[in-house]
C-alpha cells in the first residue's frame, strides 16, 4: 500500500510540463455535457431530474448502486403517482451459484435458483458455457 501511495504521489506535472500545457479549443468536444437536479422529497428520498433522458436509463440499468457503503435504491419516477406511493424495496443484481452438477447446468434449474433468491428480471443474452451458464434470468 505504501509503495502504491508513493507512486500516486509521483503523478504529477512538474514545472517545465506544466508550461507546455497546452488545451487547444479544436481539442474540445463538441457535445454538451448533460446533467442533473437533485431535490430532497422526503425521508432519505431524493428525486433526481436528468437533463437527458439517455442518462437517466444508463444510470438506471447499472444498477445496483451504493454510496459510502449505503445501498442507493434506484427506480423510474412516474409524475403521475404520487412520491410517497413509491416503494423502494427492490433492486436488481447479479446472483453467482457455485459447484452446481454439470447434469444440473441447465435453464430449468437456473430458473428454480433464482425464484429462490427472489424475483426474476428476465435478460435475452443468456450464453451457455462449458462448465456452466452465463447471464441473468
Amino acid at each position: 500500500m505504501d509503495n502504491l501511495a508513493e507512486h500516486w504521489q509521483k503523478l504529477s506535472l512538474n514545472d517545465r510540463e506544466d508550461e507546455n500545457l497546452e488545451l487547444p479549443e479544436e481539442n474540445s468536444s463538441n457535445e454538451s455535457v448533460k446533467g442533473f437536479e437533485v431535490r430532497r422529497v422526503g425521508d432519505h428520498v431524493l428525486l433526481f431530474v436528468f437533463d437527458n433522458k439517455e442518462e437517466a436509463e444508463k444510470i438506471l440499468s447499472n444498477a445496483p448502486w451504493s454510496f459510502d457503503k449505503h445501498l442507493v435504491v434506484l427506480q423510474w419516477y412516474d409524475k403521475e403517482v404520487p412520491i410517497k406511493a413509491l416503494e423502494f424495496s427492490k433492486i436488481p443484481i447479479w446472483v453467482q451459484v457455485h459447484d452446481i452438477p454439470m447434469r444440473f447446468l441447465n435453464r430449468k434449474v437456473v430458473e428454480d435458483l433464482c425464484e429462490v433468491v427472489g424475483s426474476v428480471c428476465r435478460v435475452d443474452d443468456v450464453n451457455e458455457m462449458d462448465g456452466g451458464m452465463e447471464g441473468a434470468l
